[in-house]
């Protein structure tokens, strides 16, 4: 299988709640081939923040999604337990309004047991959630999240590059170029000929 690392960093802006929560930066480079392709996506929790239990994470319209993605907990949240779901429609927090496609799956990675509290001035890794899609061709797609500090609720909402429908991005064989320079080739040189000829 091709790998496709993103990064979920939980951290940045906020909506109307609060202050900071979730940003998802994509890693390159992405695999050409034929897949299937497994993306891999960073979740990180910054400092001052606390992952209560049913603070989440949620990734929206995640095209050609095959099997069941997975959530990889960090050291820091080892002691903690996670679910991992699909939905068509996806957790969101109050107050914030996402595209949502009814017809496409969503992921959501939500804390269902244990709090997580960084203490730290810097990010702190949650651990990974991977998926696998059919796709490796991309297309801007959008996610939430849902975190607490000391003053409440902090919600989300960013963007991130996200398997698209538009097929799998295949990359042609070296044959395939050795057939296509071979013609072109020949076509310039009957071009050639013929002009010899006149």
């Amino acid at each position: 299988m091709k790998k496709i690392l993103l990064t979920l960093a939980l951290c940045g802006l906020s909506a109307s709640l609060a202050s900071a929560t979730v940003i998802l930066t994509p890693q390159t480079p992405y695999p050409a081939g034929t897949g299937p392709f497994t993306y891999n996506i960073g979740v990180f929790l910054p400092g001052g923040e606390n992952f209560d239990v049913k603070d989440f994470a949620t990734v929206y319209d995640i095209n050609m999604l095959m099997g069941t993605p997975t959530f990889t907990p960090s050291v820091l949240a080892s002691g903690s337990t996670f679910a991992v779901t699909m939905q068509l429609t996806g957790l969101t927090p109050s107050g914030i309004a996402p595209t949502d496609v009814a017809s496409i799956p969503n992921i959501s990675v939500m804390l269902t047991a244990g709090q997580l509290t960084n203490a730290t001035g810097s990010a702190e890794n949650l651990g990974i959630l991977s998926f696998v899609s059919g796709s490796n061709a991309t297309i801007t797609g959008q996610y939430t999240s849902l975190t607490h500090d000391s003053s409440g609720p902090n919600a989300n909402l960013g963007e991130v590059l996200l398997p698209t429908n538009s097929g799998t991005g295949k990359t042609p064989e070296p044959v395939s170029f050795i057939l296509l320079g071979s013609g072109l080739i020949a076509l310039g040189a009957l071009s050639r000929k013929a002009k010899i000829v006149r």
